[in-house]
């Protein structure tokens, strides 16, 4: 009787042993699972390009930020802020900055109106808190419609490179006013303003 219950004692031991290293085990496998994960979505995250290397911050898909002069609509349909460290070779274009926020922002253009609206969203400017300007990125930006025929739509790419390091609270988009350019009449309505919280 003294025999069995030996037995029976290192049986429900050896049990109880075997239960926790398999616990372990399946713990262990969910946290590599889990690490690999993480690496994968930090690496889907960087994005390298001849001029540097862009590490995503945001990506504001439904934006959708509108505003309306005359007969035109201005819908910045999303937003999307990197990180941005250049490559030693391009450094001098990039205001000789280690790193440097961009900002992209996807928009469109659209012409309410049978006329033809003059539109030049190339001549676009960024302006930040401290009233500092920043010029589009001619390389990256892709908006190259200078008008829009009656109910027609454009959409473009508008690429900033802010030059500091910290991504800022707000910044403000200006862009030339559409005008009218009808033969029979010339109007040119109010440029746009557009303030854009970042974060």
């Amino acid at each position: 009787m003294k025999f069995n219950k030996k037995v029976l004692a290192i049986i429900l031991c050896s049990s109880i042993s075997l239960t926790a290293v398999g616990c372990g085990s399946s713990n262990s496998s969910s946290d590599n699972t889990s690490s690999s994960q993480t690496e994968e979505k930090k690496e889907s995250n960087v994005k390298k390009e001849d001029e540097g290397t862009y590490t995503l911050i945001e990506d504001r898909k439904n934006a959708n930020i509108e505003q309306t002069q005359g007969p035109i609509k201005f819908t910045i349909n999303s937003i999307k802020v990197s990180s941005f460290k250049p490559d030693e070779h391009f450094k001098d274009m990039y205001k000789n900055k280690d790193e440097l926020i961009c900002l992209e922002l996807d928009t469109m253009l659209e012409n309410s109106s049978d006329n033809v609206i003059d539109v030049i969203p190339i001549s676009s400017k960024l302006v930040l808190q401290d009233n500092s300007q920043i010029e589009l990125d001619s390389l990256k930006t892709k908006a190259d419609t200078s008008s829009l025929q009656g109910k027609a739509k454009a959409p473009s790419k508008l690429v900033f490179y802010i030059p500091q390091s910290e991504v800022p609270n707000i910044v403000t988009l200006h862009c030339n006013a559409p005008a009218d350019l009808n033969s029979e009449s010339f109007q040119e309505f109010k440029p746009f303003k557009i303030d854009i919280n970042l974060k």
